[in-house]
């Protein structure tokens, strides 16, 4: 089951009373326990409290950061003429596929 983080700076909108995931523990380390029991601590390892993610309010939406910009940049005209050429190129292809076989 996936739980979600409530973020401080967008709306809820899960119905489901348990799509949020509420820290009860003091330290975060005691609630990284909880989530997971068989994770090691290490050098690379890192918590913080809840307070510490409030207070900073930091952006934890998972968004690539590398990807590429897909907005559609084409004027009205362009669309049109687009379309035209491609109705053009159905016209030919139907003009050919109805040709009597040899």
């Amino acid at each position: 089951m996936h739980r979600r983080i409530k973020h401080p700076g967008k709306a809820h909108r899960s119905s489901d009373p348990h799509a949020r995931l509420d820290f009860q523990a003091s330290s975060a380390h005691a609630s990284t326990s909880r989530l997971l029991p068989n994770r090691e601590e290490s050098a690379r390892s890192w918590t913080a409290t809840r307070q510490e993610i409030e207070t900073k309010n930091f952006d934890l939406e998972a968004v690539n950061p590398n990807a590429k910009n897909r907005e559609d940049t084409r004027t009205p005209d362009e669309l049109l003429d687009l379309i035209e050429a491609k109705a053009r190129e159905v016209t030919e292809a139907m003009a050919v596929l109805r040709r009597p076989t040899q």
